[in-house]
């Protein structure tokens, strides 16, 4: 049984298998109806697979996910209940490289996969090892998709029938109908051809028309945008891991556009791989059932040095070496020792007699200062650079600057050290964090002459909601009492702290590290409500956002009148009711109805249908509470 490739995009969806010769074979993209519906969209493309036997088993899958992350558990519970055995599931840039070859034993490279599909445009930055192992070095999102460029036809297509009807109000704006009809142009428009279409629109008869020369007008500036968009993409490859990239991958039905990889290619200098761009997400997804072991990685941390290392040195508050290591060959000629007794013990071993009895004298004058007693130990001068590359704080260390007392004869014992290798972690108690949205206080007891901690934290769950899903810092007891804790940026995830203290000569049997598992916030969503007026009357449109995937809860959307918003669904009239839907992070969301007439101070508050949530349930907040009164 061959396995599926499904990639499910924000409008369009694809899907594919392998061909009789082994290539993919790609069925044409679907219009999704419901696509925050996982489950319904994935029957919708599983309708145009070949049809598999009714009593065998589940069809095994391969997903596709955003390379931001956070959809991977929703999408396989959504396969699960579609009778779908989940084999693979790797975000969409790595299956792009796929498609394209770039990985492979032995090969080494930084790509640059550019999806632009149609909401968005996706910027993911690919370090590729030459063990098929795949990191996601960095991910930008810009709101330059096929949606933007039907908006820009609909301005056009508005001004049009505004200029055929002079009667037609000025504020009026596109609506969902006109987007369509802007869509179906664009994508139906040929060189040298000009397409006409009759509608309908708000109760008047209408006939628009585009041209090419006129839709290049239009998007001329959305390409721009767009090219200005990798060129910061590519220019900002210096300070990623693993170098600017080598060759730009192009993904998603806009990349497929005559003449643009030629025009990306001329002006970034860069080669640019351009082929099956709409379907190449699907086409790499066919191809992992046979592609082998593939290990893909997020975040910076594994590549880039610990942050502390960049302030280890001089600049970390530790006092440099007070003068070089001496040169060892003029030592034999100012030779010296303070104390006769052990310089002639010495000669009697290495010379004869009558040379012991002749050399006396010359014993006495060099005990004039101190500063020779350090020659006899060349060790420790020479110790010292080595240590100064280790990892340090910006806590001095007061041990190594002691050294012997005056009094001291011999020290054959080097002062204690804070290196890695003489330290013992010990677990710390009373460890605790607050939360503070996306912050971590994070509070401990330090044990007795301890100076520094190594604290550790990873994210968990199906859906981290941080950048970093995980990180190592080395913290010094003096910034910790400074600054009252040590605060890290966790996002709103479960997360795993341990923390451990490092001392010096701790017993064994104590090693280990304190851990502390902290529940994970519920995420917030954000909406912001709006009133427009058009020819039927007032509209109002209530805009949802979220920096985190999650589910949006049912909602009630109360209008209230008066000098005070209301509280609660009492204090008004509930308008609109908004079922429960996934929400992607940075894509807004929106609904519209009709705005009752009145007048006066107008107010929209949404309020939850379930009074009580869970940690899964996100939180939903006004974007600002002087938005919320829209009249």
């Amino acid at each position: 049984m061959s396995t599926l490739g499904i990639d499910l995009g924000h409008r369009y969806g694809r899907i594919g298998w392998p061909g009789p010769d082994g290539q993919p074979v790609v069925a044409p993209a679907a219009a999704l109806n419901s696509p925050e519906d996982m489950g319904s969209s994935l029957a919708e493309l599983l309708a145009l697979a070949p049809d598999a036997e009714a009593d065998g088993p589940a069809r095994e899958v391969a997903l596709g996910l955003s390379p931001s992350g956070g959809q991977e558990l929703a999408l396989r519970r959504a396969a699960r209940s579609a009778g779908l055995d989940v084999l693979h599931a790797v975000p969409d840039p790595v299956a792009v490289a796929l498609h394209y070859g770039t990985i492979a034993d032995g090969v080494e490279s930084t790509v640059l996969v550019c999806d632009q599909g149609a909401t968005t445009l996706e910027l993911t930055a690919l370090a590729i090892s030459g063990d098929r192992t795949v990191r996601i070095t960095d991910t930008t999102t810009h709101p330059l998709g096929g949606d933007h460029w039907d908006a820009a036809v609909a301005g056009e297509l508005l001004r049009q029938i505004t200029t055929a009807h002079p009667g037609a109000a000025e504020d009026v704006r596109p609506d969902a109908a006109l987007y369509r009809v802007a869509e179906e142009l664009r994508l139906g428009i040929g060189d040298g051809e000009t397409r006409t279409r009759q509608l309908n629109w708000q109760d008047l008869d209408c006939e628009v028309a585009l041209d090419r020369v006129e839709f290049e007008r239009l998007v001329t500036p959305l390409r721009r945008r767009a090219r200005e968009a990798v060129a910061a993409a590519v220019s900002a490859g210096d300070e990623r891991p693993g170098g600017a990239p080598t060759a730009l991958l192009l993904a998603g039905g806009l990349c497929a556009t005559e003449g643009l990889a030629e025009a990306l290619e001329d002006g970034l200098g860069l080669y640019v791989r351009c082929a099956e761009p709409a379907s190449a997400v699907v086409r790499g997804l066919v191809q992992l059932s046979g592609f082998g072991v593939l290990r893909v990685l997020s975040g910076r941390q594994a590549q880039e040095p610990p942050r502390h290392e960049a302030r280890s040195g001089p600049a970390s508050g530790r006092r440099p070496d007070p003068e070089p290591p001496r040169d060892p060959e003029p030592r034999q000629e100012r030779e010296a020792p303070q104390d006769p007794e052990p310089q002639q013990e010495r000669e009697r071993r290495q010379a004869p007699e009558s040379v012991v009895a002749a050399e006396p004298a010359p014993a006495t004058p060099p005990e004039a200062g101190p500063t020779p007693r350090h020659e006899p130990q060349p060790p420790e001068p020479e110790q010292e650079p080595v240590r100064e590359p280790e990892p340090r704080l910006d806590e001095p260390v007061p041990e190594p600057e002691q050294g012997p007392e005056p009094d001291t004869e011999t020290a054959p014992t080097p002062p204690p050290t804070t290196d890695n290798a003489a330290l013992a972690a010990v677990p710390v108690d009373h460890l605790q964090a607050i939360r503070r949205d996306d912050h971590l206080l994070v509070l401990w007891a330090w044990p007795d002459d301890c100076l520094a901690a190594r604290v550790r934290w990873r994210v968990e769950g199906d859906r981290p909601t941080s950048p970093l899903d995980s990180g190592d810092v080395r913290c010094s007891r003096r910034v910790y009492e400074h600054d009252g804790g040590l605060d890290l940026v966790v996002g709103r995830g479960a997360v795993t702290l341990t923390v451990e203290a490092l001392v010096a000569g701790g017993q064994v049997g104590c090693e280990g590290a304190a851990a502390l598992l902290v529940p994970a916030e519920s995420p917030v969503v954000r909406y912001t409500p709006a009133v427009r007026r058009t020819l039927k009357g007032r509209i109002a449109t209530v805009t949802f956002e979220t920096d985190t995937h999650c589910e949006l809860p049912a909602l009630r959307i109360v209008h209230g009148t008066g000098r005070y918003r209301p509280m609660s669904t009492k204090d008004g009239t509930v308008v609109h009711e908004v079922a429960a839907r996934p929400l992607r992070a940075g894509t807004p969301a929106s609904v519209e109805f009709a705005f009752p007439a009145g007048r006066g101070p107008s107010w929209l508050v949404c309020f939850p249908v379930l009074a009580d949530r869970d940690a899964e349930t996100p939180e939903v907040r006004p974007a600002a509470l002087h938005r919320l009164k829209v009249t």
